[in-house]
């Protein structure tokens, strides 16, 4: 097991000096989420996508908001709920006027030229056979003891350290392998080949004990896992979540920071612009930061329609994974990975059995 993380963890990009320094950063990273297309608007190329200096800054017309949407497809049961208040108090509004001002125009004018332009690594090109493969996808949300008083999302969503790393003990005892989604995607798009019993894990909002806990447990047993981050609550520099510094470190060790949107919004019936925003700005803020060029996307609360699902190879992005219950994949469904959700409630008996899930053919 620790000879196949060392292995996941070499073939992991080697981080780079981020593209933007301070001021570039500045221009290139919105302050909040935009309300409408009117907000904000978009560089020559996706490399400098969701540049916003306010109002004043709108030299350049975006693309147009207007593109046709899909049928749209509901989130499943086991998705979180859209009513229900976010446990660490309401993060998805935008701040009042005057916080954290936008840069005048003067200073985004001076880094406008030359624009960015994309590093996003071009993905396993497809070899035109249908394929299926079996591999859980575990969702963890929190990994830590909820606080007293913790209402049932807070509760539903945690496990504690302690099961966490029962979980992963059982793991190394029973010759599975942790994997990551490049490999499920190169399996599905050329066949190649995944190791005995693959798995892989994955974190949804990148709590601060995805850091604290998570992540020291995964090195324990030399596993490598996949992070969800909602960029914005990081930049809010929020101590109930990540930071950057953090996120970096987890990345030179060979773990993955990918993007769940810039603000965690349901991103169903939305402008294509918006689109842009929340996952480019999202992907930007992880590559500025971290050096890793970010190629998977989490559906903010399992919400997707086909509009949006459509929009997300635009921007280099190789799949990505729902809340939908299953273990199984498919070559023509690489943005509709499911996945298995873990809980508190989880036995060992249960985790061992959503590991055979699938395995006797059709889920």
């Amino acid at each position: 097991m620790r000879e196949n993380f060392r292995k996941n963890a070499r073939r992991a990009p080697t981080p780079v000096a981020p593209r933007f320094d301070s001021a570039q950063a500045a221009c290139y990273a919105p302050r909040h989420a935009p309300e409408t297309a009117q907000n904000y608007h978009l560089g020559d190329s996706y490399g400098g996508a969701a540049r916003a200096c306010g109002p004043a800054g709108l030299d350049r017309p975006g693309r147009r908001a207007d593109r046709a949407g899909g049928s749209g497809s509901q989130p499943d049961r086991d998705a979180a709920p859209q009513a229900q208040p976010h446990p660490t108090g309401d993060r998805h509004a935008p701040p009042t006027s005057g916080a954290n001002p936008a840069p005048d125009r003067d200073t985004c004018r001076a880094h406008e030229s030359p624009t960015p332009t994309p590093t996003e690594t071009p993905g396993p090109t497809p070899d035109r056979t249908a394929r299926n493969v079996r591999v859980p996808i575990l969702m963890y949300h929190y990994v830590s003891t909820p606080p007293e008083g913790s209402d049932n999302y807070r509760v539903g969503l945690s496990v504690t350290p302690d099961q966490f790393r029962e979980q992963m003990r059982y793991l190394e005892a029973n010759g599975y392998h942790a994997v990551t989604l490049d490999d499920v995607i190169y399996a599905l798009a050329q066949g190649r080949a995944l190791p005995p019993k693959p798995v892989v894990l994955t974190f949804d909002d990148g709590y601060r004990d995805a850091y604290e806990n998570a992540f020291p447990i995964l090195q324990e047993f030399g596993l490598i896992g996949t992070f969800f981050v909602v960029t914005g609550w990081i930049d809010e520099q929020n101590p109930d979540y990540l930071s950057w510094a953090q996120a970096r470190e987890m990345v030179e060790a060979g773990m993955r920071i990918e993007p769940h949107s810039k603000s965690h919004p349901d991103l169903r019936d939305k402008p294509h612009d918006y689109i842009v925003y929340e996952v480019v700005g999202a992907i930007e803020s992880i590559e500025a930061h971290t050096g890793y060029r970010p190629r998977f996307f989490c559906y903010p609360a399992g919400a997707f329609d086909d509009n949006l699902v459509a929009a997300l190879p635009e921007f280099g992005l190789w799949g990505a994974v729902t809340t939908q219950q299953g273990t199984r994949h498919y070559s023509d469904q690489p943005y509709l990975m499911k996945r298995v959700r873990i809980s508190s409630d989880t036995t060992l008996a249960q985790f061992a059995s959503f590991l055979e899930w699938g395995s006797e053919g059709d889920e």
